[in-house]
Parts: structure tokens; C-alpha cells; sequence
């Protein structure tokens, strides 16, 4: 869209979809596969370096009698250019207010998470069409692969009230003394009485992560916090506090559902349970 500035994008698992997140509070989806090459121009394709190494991958063998499915997957091992048509618009998702920053698409690829200024993360699901028009599923005949529609199955929500204050300085939270916490309530204390107290700063989701299972969202929150929710139901699992600065990074273990990672500005790396939220190494 004119005017809208692109924040972030992905690929699907599979390769055929993209995602893309923008300064208009909505995430876009295109559906973008390879065209099959002319059968005729495969093997001019194929490079001098490529042949001399015997490296034809069964191009030359297969004298274009595959697939097209299979064909350019093929010529892209050999090296060869694979030929890509117009990517296709298959939604508009809304629901947001403010910018999508982050877009994760779930392990299986048949959901998102998407992070957001403007304090939440939310899941999108394919499914099946049914009768009339859901939220965020774009315009009437916004189908998806195979007839499918997307629409947005939960909202993540921070609730202001449960976050902690960020510290200042380096360190982390487990290492603040009893004298720190009292010098900070006393000035907290004087401020409120000579002024009245300012709202306090809207919460912004940096980052998210799906656990391998696609059972845990991970999120990165502006308050210094990391946060856990279950993926089907958005109830918060956890609230982890352990950064003094926020987290600008969260990723989930490639092979174990139950390990994460989270970074933050206060140069610290944990590792922690996403089942437990029990801290594991710092």
C-alpha cells in the first residue's frame, strides 16, 4: 500500500508463502511458488562449471518427464535459474493497532504469530471457509492454499499491571540488593508526591518465537520481561523478570521444545525452561 512502510516478512515453511507486516497495522499474505521451466531450456540453463563437475542432478536424465511440481526443485540443485511468476495476494489480516514489527510462522506452517507495538501478539490458523466473513480474513474470496482462509485465532495480551519496572543500569534483577529496591521506592515516593504520576509507557512486543511443539509462544516485552503463552488458548504460562534492560532477542531450541534463549540490552544471555519458566543458565 502507498505510504506504508514494510517493518518485517517471512517465508513459510514450505517455501510458498510470504508474510510481511507493515507501519499499517496489518500483516499481508502472497502466495508465491516457481513456475515450471520450458523443458527445452533446462539444459542451456545448466552452467559450463556445473556440467564439467558432473553435477546435473538428473536434469538431463529426467528430459523434463517429472512433475512440474518437481522439475524447478531440481533445476535449483543443478544451479540452474528457476523461473518465478507473479506472487499472488491471498489476504490482508487486521486486528492490530499500531505497527507489526515480527512475523514467526509456526513450525507446521499452518499459523503465525505476529509482535506488535502495540502490546500484543496474535496468532493467525488457516481454516476451512465457512459460512459469511470473519475478522481479519480481508475481503470476501480471501482464500488461502487449497480454498483455505486465515483469520486470527487468539490474542496474546501484557497486562500493564503485572509488569516490573526496567532498571537503569547493568545487571540483572536476582542480583538487586534490599538497599537498591528501598532507594527506588523512596524516590518513586517523592516524585509522586510533587507531581502527579505519569501513565506509564505503552508496552510494545519485540520479538516472538514458537517452542518446537508449536505449543508455547515465546515473546520479548519492552517492560524487561520475556513471556510465555499457550499457543491454542493465549493464557499467559509465565512472566519471566530476569533482565534489567528489555530483551531484544528470544528464540526457541531448534530441538527441544522445552529450551529457550532470551537477550536483552543489559548484556545478558539466559537460558530457561518454557514449560517451567524455571531459569537454567545465565
Amino acid at each position: 500500500a502507498s505510504g506504508v512502510t514494510v517493518m518485517c516478512c517471512a517465508f513459510s515453511p514450505c517455501g510458498t508463502m510470504l508474510a510481511a507486516g507493515g507501519t499499517d497495522c496489518a500483516c499481508y499474505l502472497w502466495r508465491w511458488q516457481p513456475a515450471a521451466a520450458p523443458v527445452g531450456a533446462q539444459d542451456s540453463q545448466v552452467p559450463a562449471a556445473a556440467l564439467a563437475a558432473g553435477r546435473e542432478d538428473g536434469a538431463a536424465e529426467d528430459g523434463g518427464g517429472g512433475g512440474g511440481g518437481e522439475q524447478p526443485a531440481r533445476a535449483a540443485a543443478g544451479g540452474m535459474r528457476v523461473p518465478w511468476g507473479e506472487p499472488e495476494a491471498v489476504a490482508r489480516l487486521t486486528g492490530h493497532k499500531n505497527d507489526v514489527t515480527q512475523i514467526k510462522w509456526s513450525h507446521g506452517g499452518t499459523a503465525m504469530a505476529t509482535a506488535s507495538r502495540d502490546g500484543t501478539a496474535r496468532v493467525w490458523r488457516v481454516s476451512a471457509p465457512r459460512g459469511g466473513r470473519r475478522r481479519g480474513a480481508g475481503p470476501p474470496g480471501a482464500a488461502g492454499p487449497d480454498h483455505q482462509r486465515w483469520e486470527e485465532a487468539v490474542t496474546l495480551q501484557c497486562a500493564p499491571a503485572e509488569r516490573p519496572a526496567c532498571a537503569g543500569g547493568a545487571g540483572t534483577a536476582a542480583a538487586a540488593t534490599a538497599q537498591l529496591a528501598q532507594q527506588q521506592a523512596q524516590a518513586q515516593a517523592q516524585a509522586q508526591a510533587h507531581r502527579k504520576r505519569r501513565p506509564p509507557a505503552p508496552l510494545e512486543v519485540n520479538q516472538v518465537s514458537w517452542t518446537l511443539d508449536d505449543a508455547t509462544i515465546l515473546a520479548a516485552v519492552s517492560d524487561c520481561t520475556v513471556r510465555a503463552w499457550c499457543a491454542s488458548s493465549g493464557r499467559q504460562l509465565h512472566s519471566l523478570s530476569v533482565h534489567s534492560r528489555p530483551a531484544h532477542l528470544v528464540e526457541a531450541h531448534p530441538f527441544h521444545p522445552r529450551l529457550a534463549l532470551s537477550a536483552g540490552y543489559d548484556g545478558l544471555l539466559a537460558i530457561w525452561d518454557a514449560r517451567t519458566g524455571e531459569v537454567l543458565r545465565m
